[in-house]
């Protein structure tokens, strides 16, 4: 027996010997590989990935509308921040109604009542307390690089200050400013901008004057509140308060409190200049912080059609400070409904919670009054969920985007460079080189562009059959209409490239399976993000640190975690390669879908106030494709070693080709009323227009009512809906801004500007100009108007139209050159008055320079109009009439003058 075991065996080794010594062909080398790999992912995989990005997305939307519970108001002792209280101030600041500035509401009954309860509290407060009130009512003009530039005039604007300081010596010397306004647009009761900020200070102005100094901090700095009766007339109110008040010199920072929406979290948005222990300040001692780096540097680029006393108080007031901001919900802003229904219980205890633990930060700390080192430099900051906070240095911020990339790509790049001496082995990375590297850079960078353009190209077909925001009421439209055919191309690209590169062999003569394909173009994306990170960087943008997630995750859970710590190759088990990837996506996709929530949240409702020029169908779907790619380019590679996309394709195919249709089609109607409005915006305006000629004598006059719809809808759905909007002609330009006597400079934006006839409305006042002299030099070339209006409106607007070899070359207003606004074809000089209380007359004069006088040319179209916004004209109501619940309405009555000199 033993020796038929030993012939057995030997006849075995004998066998294997003699397979072994057989030459092995391509088929042979290609099971061998296959069995040592793992099989396909399947369907099951597929949608445990699917899993991962609705779970996050869940994650993500519970956090970003997390708030606090309200404090009733006599919940806990006096010296915190109470909603309940607060609420009391926003229902009577509401109940008002809308405060444009120079109005009775505004500068009698609004004025009042802040002043009295100011008074209250002052009587009040605690004994360790000093409590100051003083009223300022400040004239000036300035220029403001906004809406394509214009000068601003004003006089007798409202501003109520109040200061608390601590009873000890010198502690009115160094003080913080916290802002808001209390006026606001016309026809809008103005909850959340700012109603809701100016009862948060209220608020939070008594809980400091009633604080107990045994269980707070003692004040070591002033606090100074002012509530500014003219932010909506484009920020006066706080150019004369930091240009002339007698407290300005003593301001070291600021906290402006406004709003681009209603209700949900405050956002702080800009911050500095440079500066940067105030946001450091506030990440610490906010319980609530929101913050991003992101958003500044959106804000930054001018993109974004709006502006905060932020800017004045930066730019004239030399000082830094934190601009916040609430952003959800911006459908309602500024316009009817933006009531108390639109500010959720939470949202303001959150917000006073947050600026108090920040305003107590702020001014018990030395740096308030000597930075020292903090006063230069830019930080990265943001938080993570609401969860915590990440900040830390710019210049730590470029050493860490750097070393990381360039870590990342050495450890990649050197896994394909030739190995000397050894044994290539059959399974791996050792199969591949540069050259498949090279060709997975060049597979992602294709897939990136073909995947860009898609969504764009949806967008032109939609806007050219006339079907824009489609998703303004509807936003999970987006997804299907923008973000699938984006994720489709690109896996495409993909799928293609592994169709033929799968064809191809190594030097060995052995074919190239997918694993290791799919391993070529992961770390291929890895190459190109720690690329892109190390040019965001190099640019200056701190926003760097999102595309830097991606080279780190890698780092950290594919090197140093999965093959440092347990020492596996996970590229041997299906099960290994799905956790390495989702944990290795989980961190980035988070952080990067929390910002990119944030965003959407802020551009939609902008999108659909922002003019009829501005293509919104092709922003929104940029947007989307774009952070689309963000968040799929590190997942994509999974096509690589999917078994089957049959299904997938059809979902994504029929859900797309589904929305589409319902697109194209008007099915799926683009505006809602309330009681969740997604309302088209439409400004009207009764008019009453005079032309006069050189002589003064009037030429034409007409009357009726102008339409200025605010997306890029126009008057589509309105016509459709009713009959009445059919009738309304493109205007012709005519006289000084082509007649259209705009409350806003937004002539650039608004397009088409639709006129319908009608009786002319009565004014409670008149314009009343008068040219007072006129200075020509002997050549006639420079010519000085000096001009009077007396008992002006509250609201009134310049048009100055000089002709062709005609300029303005100096003005009252500001000093130096005027900067006119490019108007289409030619320039206008914009000049916006607002008064608070009466003056007896506004006084200017204008210099002209002609380059070829004759005295028989014209030199300038010189417009001016008064606007009200008191009771509805009879033809405010009839359009009124016409117009559907899920369009909103904006309207003033308007008198319009153009005289020829």
């Amino acid at each position: 027996m033993a020796n038929a075991g030993v012939r057995l065996r030997s006849k075995e080794q004998q066998n294997r010997s003699s397979k072994s010594d057989r030459p092995i062909d391509e088929d042979d080398k290609k099971s061998q590989l296959e069995r040592r790999q793992p099989g396909a992912l399947g369907l099951g995989h597929l949608i445990s990935i699917a899993a991962l990005v609705y779970l996050i997305l869940a994650f993500v939307s519970y956090n970003y509308y997390y708030i606090p519970r309200a404090k009733r108001a006599n919940e806990d002792d006096v010296g915190t921040y109470s909603e309940g209280r607060a609420r009391k101030h926003l229902e009577k600041l509401v109940a008002i109604g809308p405060r444009l500035a120079g109005t009775y509401n505004n500068e009698v009954v609004a004025f009042n009542y802040i002043m009295n309860e100011l008074k209250m509290i002052q009587m009040s407060a605690k004994p360790h307390s000093e409590i100051e009130i003083d009223v300022q009512r400040p004239s000036g003009s300035f220029f403001l690089q906004f809406l394509g530039g214009f000068t601003h005039s004003y006089a007798n604007i409202t501003n109520i200050v109040a200061r608390i300081s601590p009873r000890r010596s010198h502690s009115k010397d160094n003080a913080l400013l916290v802002n808001c306004h209390f006026d606001t647009v016309v026809d809008s009761p103005g909850a959340s901008d700012d109603a809701v900020s100016c009862a948060t200070m209220l608020e939070l102005l008594r809980a400091l004057a009633h604080a107990d100094e045994s269980r707070w901090p003692m004040l070591q700095h002033s606090v100074v509140f002012l509530f500014n009766g003219a932010e909506e007339s484009v920020l006066p109110a706080s150019h004369g308060f930091i240009t002339q008040h007698k407290w300005k010199d003593t301001l070291r920072a600021f906290i402006n409190l406004d709003a681009a929406g209603a209700g949900g979290r405050e956002l702080v948005f800009q911050t500095g200049p440079e500066n940067p222990w105030l946001i450091r300040n506030y990440m610490k001692h906010a319980p609530h912080p929101f913050a991003s780096v992101v958003g500044q540097e959106i804000f930054e680029t001018a993109i974004v059609p709006a502006d905060t006393d932020f800017r004045i108080f930066r730019d004239y007031g030399k000082i830094p400070g934190l601009d916040l901001a609430y952003v959800t919900n911006g459908y309602v802003y500024h316009t009817r409904y933006d009531d108390t229904k639109a500010i959720p219980p939470g949202c303001m205890q959150r917000t006073g919670e947050n600026v108090l633990g920040a305003m107590r930060g702020l001014v018990c700390t030395d740096e308030l009054v000597n930075p020292g080192y903090s006063r230069h430099g830019k930080i990265v900051f943001t938080d993570v969920l609401g969860i915590f906070t990440l900040l830390y240095p710019e210049r730590l911020g470029y050493i860490l985007n750097y070393s990381i990339s360039v870590i990342a790509v050495a450890i990649i790049i050197a896994r394909y460079l030739p190995r000397l001496g050894g044994r290539r082995t059959t399974v791996g990375i050792d199969e591949l080189n540069l050259y498949h590297l090279i060709f997975g850079m060049g597979a992602y960078l294709l897939s990136w562009l073909v995947g860009f353009i898609t969504a764009p190209a949806i967008a032109y077909i939609i806007m050219s059959n006339g079907r824009p925001l489609s998703w303004y009421t509807h936003s999970v439209v987006i997804f299907p209409l923008y973000a699938i055919p984006t994720i489709f191309t690109t896996a495409a690209v993909h799928y293609y490239a592994k169709m033929k590169f799968c064809q191809k062999r190594t030097s060995e003569g052995q074919p190239i399976i997918s694993w290791q394909l799919q391993q070529a173009v992961a770390d291929a994306n890895v190459i190109i993000w720690s690329f892109v990170t190390i040019f965001l960087s190099n640019s200056g943008i701190a926003s760097a640190f999102l595309s830097l997630t991606w080279p780190a995750s890698f780092l950290l859970i594919d090197k140093f975690i999965w093959n440092g710590i347990f020492k596996r190759n996970y590229y041997h088990s299906q099960t290994a390669y799905l956790i390495v990837l989702l944990v290795s996506v989980l961190i980035p996709m988070t952080l990067n879908t929390y910002l990119i929530w944030a965003v959407f949240d802020f551009f939609m409702p902008i999108l659909g106030r922002c003019g009829s020029v501005v293509p919104s169908e092709i922003v929104i779907a940029v947007i989307t494709g774009s952070f689309t790619l963000l968040l799929v380019t590190s997942v994509v590679n999974v096509v690589y070693v999917a078994k089957s996309l049959k299904w997938p394709a059809i979902i994504f195919g029929i859900s797309f080709l589904t929305c589409f249709f319902l697109v194209i089609t008007g099915a799926i109607f683009p505006y809602s009323g309330p009681p969740n409005p997604h309302a088209q915006r439409l400004l009207y305006q009764h008019i009453h227009r005079k032309f006069h000629d050189r002589s003064g004598v009037v030429t034409d006059s007409d009357s009726g009512i102008i339409l200025v719809p605010m997306d890029a809808n126009g008057l589509r759905y309105l016509s459709e809906h009713d009959n009445y909007f059919k009738n309304a002609t493109i205007t012709t330009c005519k006289g000084a801004n082509c007649g259209y006597p705009a409350f806003y400079p937004v002539r650039s934006l608004t397009g088409h500007v639709w006129y319908k006839e009608g009786s002319p409305p009565t004014f409670p006042k008149e314009i009343d100009l008068k040219l007072v002299k006129k200075d020509v030099t002997s050549s006639g070339r420079k010519q000085k108007f000096y001009f009077s209006i007396v008992d002006p409106p509250s609201q009134l607007r310049l048009y100055i139209d000089p002709a062709n070899g005609t300029e303005i070359v100096a003005w009252s207003f500001t000093d130096g050159k005027p900067k006119p606004l490019w108007n289409g074809d030619h320039y206008t000089a914009f000049v916006w008055y607002t008064q608070g209380h009466p003056t007896q007359s506004w006084d200017f004069w204008i210099e002209l320079n002609i380059k070829n006088y004759e005295k028989t040319d014209k030199i300038m179209n010189f417009g001016i109009a008064s606007h009200f916004s008191g009771p509805k004209t009879s033809e405010i109501r009839k359009v009124e009439k016409h117009l559907p619940s899920w369009s909103v309405p904006v309207s003033c009555f308007t008198e319009y003058h153009n005289w020829e000199f």
